[in-house]
C-alpha cells in the first residue's frame, strides 16, 4: 500500500502534536517512510506547504526530504475530471472548482492505482454537497482508500519510544 499525504497532516501534525522544534524522531519517520515508497506527496499538496512561513516549509523544502516524499507523476485530466464530476457534481463553476482547490487533484492520483490510499485531516461529513464536499466523502462514493492520520501511523507503526 502507498500513503498519499494531504498537505494538512503535515501541518497540522506541526502545529498541534509534532513541532518540528520538538519532535525530529517524527519527522524522520516521515523521511524514512516516504525513501521507503510508503509515503508520498503529489506537487500539488506540496505547493500548499511551500505556501505556509513555518518550520514545515523549511523541512520540506530540504532536497533529500523533496527528492523521497514528491510524488513524481503528472496528474491525469482524465482522472481529475472523473474526480470533479462524479465526485463534486457535473455542473460546478469556475469558483467552486476553485474552492476544492487541489483535494480532487489528491483524489485524482489515488485513482491511477487501487494500492493507493489518501491521508487527510479532513472529516466526514456526507451531507455536503458540491464545492463542500469533504476529501472523505468524495473518496468513498469512487472506491478510493482513505484513512486520517491516526490511522496512518498504526498501519505504518509509528512509535515514539
Amino acid at each position: 500500500m502507498v500513503f498519499l499525504l494531504d498537505s494538512n497532516v503535515l501541518i497540522e501534525a506541526n502545529k498541534t502534536y509534532f513541532p518540528l522544534s520538538r519532535f525530529m524522531r517524527f519527522w524522520r519517520w516521515i523521511e524514512e517512510m516516504a525513501k521507503d515508497g510508503l509515503i508520498f506527496m503529489p506537487r500539488e499538496m506540496y505547493f500548499e506547504i511551500s505556501l505556509v512561513n513555518d518550520e514545515v516549509k523549511k523541512w520540506i523544502n530540504n532536497i533529500q526530504v523533496k527528492n523521497h516524499l514528491l510524488l513524481n507523476e503528472e496528474i491525469s485530466k482524465e482522472k481529475l475530471e472523473t474526480v470533479l464530476s462524479q465526485g463534486y457534481g457535473t455542473d460546478l463553476s469556475d469558483d467552486e472548482r476553485a474552492r476544492i482547490g487541489n483535494d480532487a487533484a489528491l483524489i485524482s492520483y489515488a485513482l491511477e492505482c487501487e494500492h493507493r490510499t489518501v491521508v487527510t485531516k479532513e472529516v466526514s461529513s456526507p451531507t455536503k454537497v458540491g464545492a463542500n464536499r469533504k476529501i472523505p466523502d468524495v473518496c468513498r462514493d469512487l472506491g478510493v482508500n482513505c484513512i486520517n492520520d491516526c490511522q496512518l501511523y498504526e498501519e505504518l507503526d509509528f512509535r515514539v519510544d
